[in-house]
């Protein structure tokens, strides 16, 4: 009887191992399929790490690349919002000082793209002569008022940088010799301006300080049928220079604007 119990005792205590052993065996299992990913996982980071860094790279050089562009796409339409603006102001002048002269039976030679006023050098001096004759002055007193009331007026001022006379001559002669000649000239003509108080404004402003002087000697002959014209290239041009600083300012704060 004793040795039916020992052997009872011994099959249950069998039994007893047996799942044990299949949970451990399982468990061993399952903690391989583990230790199997973690290293895939392990060998397969220095990849995945480094694609992460160059496509993160990759996104930060495009959004740069575009705030680039936006930026260039900003200077160029201030650009282009300068230009117009200085064609606008230059052709308003031009367009203005036409009718103003013609108004007044002011004959002048005015070219339409720059607004400078030629007038030939038998209207102004005689020949060889850098003094201006009688009918010179009486033609400045003219135009000179009529000139400035445009160019300077409220609405065009602040873009006026300079009010240039200069003096033209033909290539009969030394460059030097048609240099001295043509400085001169265009001396007399902003001597005679100042000192008849031409350059005083309606508004009591002097604009004698905006006034400059320049002789081009035969540096810039008027050419007629592809020959150089020596009675038109002896002339004085008035001419007026715009502001380039103030315009070039402006462009700069549209550019920042544009890439804030």
């Amino acid at each position: 009887m004793r040795r039916l119990i020992d052997i009872k005792e011994d099959i249950e205590e069998t039994n007893y191992w047996i799942p044990v052993s299949n949970l451990m065996a399982a468990f061993m299992l399952v903690l391989l399929v583990v230790l199997v990913a973690g290293f895939a996982y392990v060998n397969n980071m220095p990849k995945y790490v480094p694609q992460q860094q160059e496509q993160q790279q990759t996104e930060n050089v495009d959004q740069e690349y575009l705030a680039e562009l936006e930026a260039r796409e900003a200077g160029v339409n201030a650009q282009s919002e300068a230009l117009k603006e200085l064609t606008g102001i230059r052709e308003g002048i031009v367009a203005k000082l036409s009718d103003t002269l013609a108004s007044l039976d002011i004959s002048a030679d005015i070219d339409k793209k720059t607004g400078s006023v030629r007038f030939g050098e038998a209207v102004l001096f005689n020949v060889n002569s850098t003094d201006l004759n009688p009918a010179g002055q009486e033609y400045l007193k003219k135009l000179i008022p009529a000139y400035l009331s445009v160019v300077l007026s409220e609405n065009n001022r602040e873009y006026i940088e300079q009010i240039v006379i200069e003096g033209h001559a033909d290539d009969g002669g030394t460059y030097l010799y048609n240099l001295d000649l043509s400085q001169k000239r265009s001396y007399s003509v902003a001597g005679f301006i100042i000192s008849s108080k031409l350059s005083m404004l309606q508004d009591g402003t002097d604009a004698e300080k905006l006034l400059a002087i320049s002789g081009k000697s035969f540096s810039r002959p008027v050419m007629v049928n592809g020959a150089v014209d020596r009675s038109l290239s002896r002339r004085v041009e008035l001419s007026f220079v715009l502001k380039y600083d103030m315009l070039m300012d402006r462009m700069q704060d549209a550019i920042k604007a544009g890439e804030e």
